[in-house]
């Protein structure tokens, strides 16, 4: 895949994209590249090994969507580095989600919402 930035290009074998905690995946042109997007603009990806469908691109955090956090970006950057760098992937487990809201009175709430459980 032959990279370009500005007046300098690069002939390489995967690419990371690292775009901050607001993804600016439009100035990318991931299109130009074949990359499909869904519905929402997001790359077609595995979401295990964080690959774009089709192109050795690995995304992670606000680029692939759902749920944002700052642990889950970092657990996702760590996978799709070393994906991007090995030839045998290792998977992105789902770790359980957290929230946190700041407010008076002091409340917390731990686990997952109500209305993500299983009812059975």
């Amino acid at each position: 895949m032959l990279v370009r930035a500005g007046s300098h290009q690069a002939l390489v074998d995967r690419v990371l994209v690292a775009v901050g905690c607001h993804a600016d995946l439009g100035r990318l042109n991931l299109l130009q590249v074949g990359c499909a997007l869904d519905g929402q603009g997001v790359p077609l990806h595995h979401p295990e090994h964080l690959r774009l469908v089709r192109l050795p691109i690995y995304i992670a955090g606000d680029a692939v969507g759902g749920e944002g956090g700052l642990l889950r970006a970092a657990q996702q950057g760590r996978v799709a580095g070393y994906n991007a760098c090995h030839r045998t992937p290792i998977g992105c487990k789902a770790k359980a989600g957290l929230g946190v809201v700041y407010c008076e009175p002091t409340i917390a709430r731990v686990g997952c919402a109500w209305s993500a459980l299983d009812h059975q």
